[in-house]
């Protein structure tokens, strides 16, 4: 049997969803088309910002999968054809090598017929250094 669903409050876990808090920043943004990786030891987040509607990618990062997570990036999410006609949505990471970290972006027309336009383009950001946790460093003997 599966365990009971539980959500992040902020400061612990919880079985009421009502007492969910966001991971990421969530104020002045529409959607939160968000995507998590983890990379080094490090947890990646990638955001379209407001998804269809919006112009810019998000790339932050954070030590643990709860945040607080902190921008590295920000990136210009740039149509196929003049934004009167097309759009752009969902940024998503793709595995690859270690090293490297990869997104797609869809792309779109705004009267949805299928074009050449509508077909993923993708973005390689720099993967985060790799880091060793305090528990990670006190096994190893390193504690201060």
């Amino acid at each position: 049997m599966l365990a009971a669903p539980t959500y992040w409050t902020g400061r612990g876990w919880s079985v009421d969803p009502a007492a969910a808090a966001p991971i990421i920043e969530t104020s002045g943004r529409m959607v939160n088309a968000t995507q998590f990786v983890l990379s080094n030891n490090t947890w990646m987040a990638i955001t379209k910002v407001d998804d269809w509607w919006g112009e810019r990618i998000l790339v932050e990062r954070a030590e643990r999968a709860v945040g607080p997570y902190s921008v590295v990036v920000e990136i210009r999410a740039t149509p196929r054809c003049p934004t009167d006609r097309c759009n752009t949505y969902f940024a998503s990471w793709i595995p690859t090598s270690p090293g490297q970290l990869v997104f797609g972006m869809s792309h779109n027309q705004w009267n949805g017929v299928a074009s050449e336009f509508y077909r993923p383009s993708f973005t390689a950001v720099p993967a985060p250094a790799y880091t060793v946790s305090s528990a990670q460093r006190c096994s190893l003997g390193h504690c201060r």
